[in-house]
């Protein structure tokens, strides 16, 4: 299937890529707009790609990452929503 001329939003930078070699354009969305996210892509994906600071867990921030894509691409065909905290938790006693 191809993807070129679509966009898809992703909290991780292998989705986006994987996205990105389908020929989409991918926002990657992190609560630190400058992660190492998208920074790890290789070069020739990069061009595809653009980095929108969000938290999840704040309604204002989503419409702004939002706002963002869709002032960056026009459009959002694809979205993924795989947000997800990681807690140590203790299993036994």
């Amino acid at each position: 299937m191809s993807w070129h001329g679509r966009t898809s939003v992703a909290l991780t930078a292998p989705t986006a890529e994987l996205f990105a070699e389908h020929g989409a354009r991918a926002a990657i969305l992190d609560i630190d707009a400058a992660s190492e996210a998208a920074a790890a892509l290789p070069n020739a994906s990069r061009r595809k790609h653009i980095r929108v600071g969000c938290d999840v867990s704040d309604r204002a921030s989503c419409q702004e990452a939002a706002d963002a894509v869709v002032a960056a691409f026009g459009t959002v065909n694809v979205l993924i929503n795989n947000a997800g905290i990681i807690r140590p938790v203790k299993t036994s006693k």
